[in-house]
């Protein structure tokens, strides 16, 4: 099942208790797993957790060694601090510090974001939670709508760092810290992708195609060792097939294919992702999309402080708690997140960096090239705008926005300590980390799916680190998108899924509402 928290930080007894109190009402399911001084964390009853007085870890926690292993406990005497955790291990976690008196602490959120965690208060009194709901129900919070900061999301696309869509209420990013103490609290940056962007020319396409391969089977192995039977989501495409191959050869549990189809042919993947699980050997279980007794004005993400979600969630959503209960499913697999981390991109900035890596010349040109024919655009054109990015613009990437349907007004711009782009940046690595800004506000999402957990294993930290590190031409290189997943799993996918520069899209489900 999921795993809750709720994280209580008072300075008043008495408080402190009646927080703990309404928490428990508002989730009896949650348990005192810890508390010190004025600290009390609350965490799901039989949930994954790894407790020491000076670091408590809650979610998976797995090491970076080779084959990564499951952390059940720390070495007593292993200095632990945000960074040490980041450098030496990755999951889905909030990891949290607490002083020797239990009187301040620092809170890190995963690079992955695979745990949520929200939160509010001030000096004296701090609470954060995995979820919105549990956090106002537990601090007695009756959380406004704030229009100003709800306008802005449906501009951008993307709430804005540190901030939701109801008044109060914030969110911690991923891959920062959240330190409390008796002034209040500030975040600190402890992860960020520019760190793995060095301009790496010398990486040629099969050193890069082993270390992808390399870190998606060892990150699907590791999640795959905590379930014993697995849902995989096919939609048909390469990166949910890419988890499929992963997972078949992890072996060790029962894993399932699922694939929802419309009644719309162009919604319709059975034929690619049946191909999938026949050719590695799985179970195949077709679907549809029933929107019986759907209600197009309730979104599937109820439970978020902000828009989003997907017009066809609540029929997935559906077909998923039905299939997992009459199979006893733990876990359901998708490659949510795979077109963000392997720099799917149909831009010049490919090109544009390779000019500024390696100068004009026949490997440039040939990126060109490989553009031209990725994207059908006439080489002349990508040359020109190739060179015109590379030479006479910013390299950081512009976030542009979408004003539809709202009241005009001058609207913020939208800030995020990942798009702030450092000296000698290259714009084709500042487009692949927005691209990953973006994916965060619909991934979590698909938490909603009560009881059974939802992995995104491509959104995993080794993944993200390995993938930032690759040169952006590598990833079209022959002119094909995802280029460098394509050649490391050409061995395990059949033909036709390796070959495909398409799939059908989830719009073709809306003609069904008519």
């Amino acid at each position: 099942m999921r795993s809750d928290f709720a994280i209580i930080i008072n300075e008043s007894p008495e408080r402190r208790r009646s927080a703990v109190v309404r928490t428990r009402v508002a989730n009896p399911d949650l348990e005192v797993i810890f508390a010190k001084g004025d600290i009390v964390v609350l965490f799901t009853q039989g949930g994954r957790a790894v407790v020491r007085p000076d670091v408590i870890v809650l979610g998976h926690l797995f090491s970076k060694t080779h084959p990564p292993k499951l952390i059940e406990r720390f070495v007593d005497h292993e200095r632990l601090s945000p960074g040490d955790i980041l450098r030496s291990y990755w999951g889905s976690y909030i990891a949290m510090f607490p002083s020797e008196d239990g009187r301040t602490c620092t809170i890190l959120r995963d690079p992955s974001a695979f745990m949520p965690c929200y939160y509010c208060g001030g000096p004296g009194e701090m609470m954060l939670a995995s979820n919105a709901p549990l956090l106002c129900d537990a601090c007695g919070h009756i959380a406004d709508v704030d229009w100003q900061k709800l306008g802005r999301h449906l501009a951008m696309c993307v709430s804005t760092p540190e901030d939701t869509c109801l008044a109060g209420v914030g969110e911690l990013i991923r891959g920062c810290s959240l330190t409390i103490d008796d002034k209040g609290f500030r975040i600190h940056v402890e992860w960020s992708p520019w760190s793995f962007t060095s301009a790496q020319s010398d990486l040629t396409a099969p050193m890069a195609r082993d270390l992808v391969r390399e870190a998606i089977m060892e990150s699907v192995g590791a999640w795959a060792s905590c379930y014993k039977k697995i849902i995989v989501l096919l939609s048909g495409g390469l990166d949910s097939s890419v988890v499929a191959a992963a997972l078949a050869e992890h072996g060790g549990s029962e894993i399932h294919c699922l694939s929802l189809a419309t009644d719309d042919p162009s919604g319709d993947e059975t034929r690619y992702a049946k191909a999938v699980a026949d050719s590695l050997q799985l179970t195949f279980i077709p679907g549809r999309y029933d929107l019986e007794g759907y209600e197009i004005t309730r979104t599937v993400v109820d439970f978020l402080p902000r828009p989003g979600g997907r017009i066809a969630g609540h029929p997935a959503r559906r077909e998923c708690i039905k299939l997992a209960a009459s199979h006893g499913i733990d876990a359901i697999f998708d490659g949510g997140g795979g077109d963000s981390v392997f720099c799917y991109r149909s831009s010049v900035v490919p090109f544009s960096d390779r000019l500024l890596v390696e100068g004009p010349g026949m490997s440039a040109f040939q990126t060109a090239r490989d553009i031209h024919w990725m994207t059908r655009a006439s080489l002349l054109e990508v040359i020109w705008r190739g060179v015109r990015r590379a030479y006479w613009q910013a390299p950081s990437y512009r976030w542009v926005r979408d004003v539809s349907f709202l009241k005009p007004r001058q609207w913020e711009a939208y800030r995020h300590p990942w798009l702030e782009t450092p000296s000698g940046a290259l714009p084709g690595k500042a487009a692949h980390i927005a691209s990953l800004v973006f994916i965060h506000n619909f991934g979590e999402g698909v938490l909603g799916w009560p009881t059974t957990p939802c992995v995104s294993p491509l959104l995993s930290q080794p993944v993200l680190e390995t993938c930032l590190r690759i040169p952006s031409w590598l990833w079209c290189s022959g002119g094909v998108n995802r280029a460098l997943v394509r050649e490391a799993f050409a061995n395990d996918l059949p033909h036709k899924i390796m070959q495909r520069r398409w799939k059908g899209g989830k719009r073709s489900k809306s003609p069904t509402f008519s």
